[in-house]
């Protein structure tokens, strides 16, 4: 035999060989993920898929996120850098940037973990939400729509499902998570230049006692290498990320607690381009309060959802909504993720607020109540409807004002802040959504059920804010659409709208019915449950508008007649029992 056939009867045994080992391979995979999958099964009830079930929004593998704290405390513990506060530390990252221990939620909610309430561990990958077999971080509905509602700011608070998160920065700490794939070190003595590695990670975890498996080794760097990628990419749409002592800072951070920007989010993931306001060509300023999930079925809420009135299908807006936290149109097609989505949005149907004795342990004043629902029948319910005295909502028209439940109403009619609804691309977003979902997706996606007639965009003339239900109006605080006023006296006329205040970790106000802040008095607030500066000045945070009842609002500054004051009393006591 030549020793050429030689050399070709062993190249062709290795790429048998190769070809065999390959298809081995591919066997144990396959296997292997409907073993890993098997920790993906859909959460049990509408209640567990809300509180519970992974909507699509995997951040890091748990070894991984468990000592992000530890390789990068600027992000992670930031008031403690930027306050530096005589009596030390202010809490870890759950309390700095607004989440909720699951130690304060319902017994039946807390599995244990240090993770925050809608903090949950899913074993899908990021993006393609393809099995894994080590356990991800991820979000579910509860890490927005749940609140700690505490009247001591020196007491745990009362933990309630259902309300947006007056607390959370979201956009704050999705900045942090995003600054981690590209800081790099000082020095020049590391193998890496980036802080964010796997040997890191491993260090961390070895400082704890804990040596990673292959597996995890495998999935963290899989993880590093494509999220930084991913990062990278979309730094050259929206600009590098911002370092820690600017994520708490409003004049570079300018949403902050409460707050959003979900139609600049859909615009940057969906259409790829920065987000801009459709006014004068600057950037986008459109915040938008977390709002409130109760009530939301036809029949309560009326055909349309979303502060803008712009979703009609409630499957549809809880898909919206994950996509704006990081969810995709790939992995949302997965049988379990869908399968919470659906569910999650049913719990939210029928779901009613508690009643405002659960929360503090005290009724409103029954009397005052009583004189106050005449004026809310009145005054409010044309445009927002009133209990149905069977743990409902109504919006019958029973009163002879002008109705106008279920309508947008005109930015020129209402007065409150436009920026929310004039944000560039408004038109292409709708339809490239529906388009991604029903027409250019690979098959029929389980999501995409919803037409396009359940979706609009209401710009022009059309632009302004849908008058929907505002059961448990006490837990809607901070009040209009972008957060501008703390409490419900100073909405309804009985007290005038701050122009400026704090916010933060507020304790509640029960006299004022909503959020204290302490008179603003600096620039930069020092106090760690008031740390964020809110100017209503400042283009996106106008208090205007709404000035409901309008006989509370008399021209020229006067002050209101002292018997309609005594109404705005007895008003501001009946919504506490909505």
């Amino acid at each position: 035999m030549t020793s050429a056939h030689l050399a070709n009867r062993l190249f062709r045994g290795a790429a048998l060989a190769i070809a065999l080992a390959a298809l081995g391979f591919t066997v144990w995979l396959v296997a292997a993920e409907r073993s890993w999958n098997e920790a993906n099964a859909p959460q049990p009830t509408p209640a567990a898929a809300f509180i519970n079930g992974s909507i699509g929004t995997e951040l890091a593998p748990l070894v991984a996120f468990e000592v992000l704290p530890d390789l990068f405390p600027d992000e992670f513990h930031p008031l403690d850098r930027l306050k530096n506060q005589p009596n030390g530390t202010h809490g870890d990252w759950i309390d700095q940037y607004g989440f909720i221990r699951k130690s304060l939620a319902p017994a039946e909610n807390n599995d244990g973990t240090p993770l925050p309430v809608g903090f949950v561990l899913s074993h899908h990958r990021p993006a393609t939400g393809a099995p894994s077999p080590v356990p991800f971080v991820g979000l579910s509905c509860a890490a927005c729509h749940s609140a700690e509602i505490r009247a001591d700011a020196s007491k745990p608070g009362v933990v309630v499902y259902g309300v947006g998160n007056p607390t959370m920065n979201l956009l704050a700490f999705s900045e942090a998570l995003r600054g981690v794939f590209s800081k790099k070190r000082v020095d020049d003595q590391s193998a890496s230049e980036y802080v964010l590695t796997l040997e890191a990670i491993q260090k961390e975890q070895a400082k704890r006692g804990r040596t990673l498996t292959i597996l995890e080794q495998t999935m963290v760097a899989l993880w590093i290498r494509a999220a930084r990628a991913e990062q990278l990419r979309y730094a050259e749409v929206i600009d590098d990320p911002l370092p820690p002592e600017q994520l708490f800072d409003p004049q570079w951070m300018p949403a902050g607690p409460a707050r959003t920007q979900p139609f600049r989010s859909l615009v940057r993931v969906h259409l790829n381009r920065p987000g801009m306001s459709a006014r004068a060509a600057m950037p986008d300023q459109g915040f938008s309060k977390i709002p409130v999930v109760y009530f939301q079925a036809h029949e309560y809420h009326g055909d349309w959802a979303q502060f803008d009135g712009s979703v009609k299908n409630i499957v549809a807006r809880s898909t919206f909504a994950a996509s704006t936290a990081g969810a995709n149109v790939n992995n949302l097609s997965v049988k379990d993720l869908a399968a919470n989505i659906y569910a999650a949005a049913e719990y939210t149907e029928k779901l009613a607020p508690p009643k405002w004795a659960d929360v503090f342990g005290q009724l409103p004043d029954r009397e005052k109540a009583a004189s106050g629902r005449a004026v809310y029948r009145d005054n409010c319910y044309g445009c927002h409807g009133g209990p149905d005295d069977r743990n409902g909502w109504t919006h019958a028209d029973v009163t002879n004002q002008k109705y106008r439940f279920g309508e947008v109403v005109p930015l020129s009619d209402l007065g409150t802040d436009p920026e929310r609804v004039t944000f560039r691309h408004a038109a292409e977003v709708t339809q490239v959504l529906f388009d991604e979902f029903n027409t250019d997706f690979r098959k029929d996606h389980p999501l995409g059920t919803f037409t396009k007639d359940e979706l609009r965009a209401n710009v022009g003339n059309r632009a302004g804010y849908y008058n929907g239900p505002i059961a448990g109006a006490f837990l809607r605080a901070p009040y209009l659409h972008n957060a501008s006023v703390l409490t419900l006296a100073e909405l309804i006329g009985l007290e005038s709208r701050r122009a400026k205040f704090y916010r933060g970790r507020n304790p509640y106000d029960l006299a004022r019915v909503g959020y204290q802040s302490p008179a603003v008095e600096a620039i930069a607030p020092t106090d760690s449950n008031y740390y964020f500066l809110f100017d209503t000045n400042i283009r996106g945070n106008s208090n205007r508008g709404h000035r409901y009842p309008s006989w509370a609002f008399p021209p020229d500054g006067h002050p209101v007649d002292p018997k309609r004051r005594l109404e705005l009393e007895n008003l501001l006591e009946y919504l506490k029992s909505l």
